[in-house]
């Protein structure tokens, strides 16, 4: 069923092809799944829950990668959080013109690329303004030492002009998930003692999941 009709106010072709609608950004690796960053030493470039007024996210900065975007959202379903196209910079509640079809309506400026992934290839991943606290914990992972050997393999595979490609190695991460998943809503792997070990190293249902399971697979990975 939809969850929400979206309209953007801004005229907007994403380079890849896919309109990419984030909500909320997990960053703490909690032994099974990744969660909700509380440390209040690692800034959060979203939106926890629903204000009341406008609402301006500190964190968010215009690029030259980025392009921002306007846009409205009504859901249909009940959300945690409100969600744009990418990364939100600022969120305004607005008047709900059909509360019975309607669970709540809301607008919102984004941050989205417009940059082509062949300009990615040369850019370093992370952040230079990271503090060691913040880039420390974005760089958790699992103890299990499967995923970085199977990352290690993966990038192996890159061609030798772009071995220092940060961006290249992170997109073949994502094509060896693409081409290998499979996904059916009612595999969910709920009883492993971890599920992203379970779904990318089965015994069973490998590769067979649903988008949290190929998120932390690539997340962990990277």
């Amino acid at each position: 069923f939809p969850v929400a009709v979206v309209v953007l106010e801004t005229d907007y072709e994403p380079p890849s092809e896919y309109f990419y609608l984030r909500q909320e950004a997990y960053s703490s690796y909690m032994g099974k799944r990744l969660q909700l960053s509380l440390d209040p030493a690692v800034a959060y470039d979203g939106i926890r829950g629903f204000p009341a007024k406008p609402y301006d996210v500190p964190v968010m900065v215009p690029d030259f990668l980025r392009t921002p975007i306007e846009g409205k959202v009504a859901l249909l379903t009940p959300h945690t959080s409100p969600f744009g196209v990418e990364g939100i910079v600022s969120y305004r509640p607005t008047v709900n013109p059909r509360p019975t079809t309607f669970v709540r309506t809301y607008a919102f400026t984004s941050l989205a690329s417009r940059v082509e992934y062949a300009d990615l290839l040369p850019l370093n991943a992370g952040n230079p303004f990271w503090t060691t606290a913040e880039r420390e914990h974005y760089l958790e992972t699992s103890p299990d030492p499967r995923f970085g050997q199977l990352a290690e393999e993966i990038v192996a595979a890159i061609p030798a002009e772009l071995s220092d490609s940060d961006f290249a190695k992170a997109l073949l991460v994502k094509l060896y998930l693409d081409e290998r998943m499979k996904y059916p809503l009612r595999i969910r792997h709920a009883n492993a003692p971890d599920p992203t070990a379970e779904f990318l190293f089965g015994p069973t249902n490998q590769f067979i999941g649903y988008c949290v399971h190929s998120a932390h697979a690539a997340a962990l990975l990277w």
